[in-house]
This record gives C-alpha cells, structure tokens and sequence, in this order.
C-alpha cells in the first residue's frame, strides 16, 4: 500500500514537474497545490511573453506607416521589422531574461520541495 502510494506520489512530482518545464512555468505548482506561486508565476509568465510582443507589434506597424509604400514590399517590410527590432530590443531581451528567471526558479523550487517531502529522485 505505501509503494503504491510513493509510486502515485512520484508520478504526481514527475507530471508536475515536466509540466512546468515543457509547458507554462507555474503549472507544476498548480498541480501540486501550491496554486497562489503557480498563478503567480504563470502570471509573470504571460506578462514576459504580453508585454513585448504588444510593444514590438505596436512599434512594427508605426514603422510600416512611417516608411510608406515602396516598389519593393519585401524591402518595406525588411525595413519595417529592423526598425521596430532596434526600437524594442531592449525591452524584449529583458522580458526574455525575466521568463528565463521565473522558469529557472520553479524548477529549483519544485526540486526543493521535493526534497522536503523526501521524493526519492531527487537524491543526489
């Protein structure tokens, strides 16, 4: 009875766990019922991904409208993307280290409470 229940407890971490990694950082938390940091976290995490994609497609189609038509679409276009890249660079490279962080800190604080509850495979 015990094994089966260490062996359900393992393949609850293992789900949650690969849940968070491959699919939306918090989402392993949620599962295992810690819903307030997994909320907070998936939160954090549409934020990262919302913000600068908001800014890049905004500061894009300000570039389309200051650069005119052209005969050459492809150069307006080319042209369009360089401008807006260089306007929003910034602002997506730290979102990008900012989802990087929130996804590194749920992995280590998953492996962390496993270790606490003493799941066997995280013995190192």
């Amino acid at each position: 009875m015990n094994s089966e229940l260490e062996t359900k407890d393992r393949k609850r971490w293992l789900s949650a766990f690969l849940s968070h990694t491959l699919l939306m950082p918090g989402s392993g938390h949620i599962l295992l019922g810690q819903r307030l940091k997994g909320y907070a976290m998936g939160a954090l995490t549409l934020l990262f991904i919302a913000i600068p994609l908001f800014r890049y497609c905004s500061t894009l189609m300000s570039a389309f409208q200051g650069l005119g038509t052209s005969p050459s679409g492809t150069a307006t276009a080319v042209g369009a993307i360089s401008l807006a890249w260089q306007a929003e660079k910034n602002s997506i490279l730290i979102c990008l280290a900012g989802l990087f962080v929130v996804w590194i800190y749920g992995i280590i604080d998953l492996v962390l409470l496993a270790k606490k509850i003493g799941h066997p495979d995280t013995n190192c």
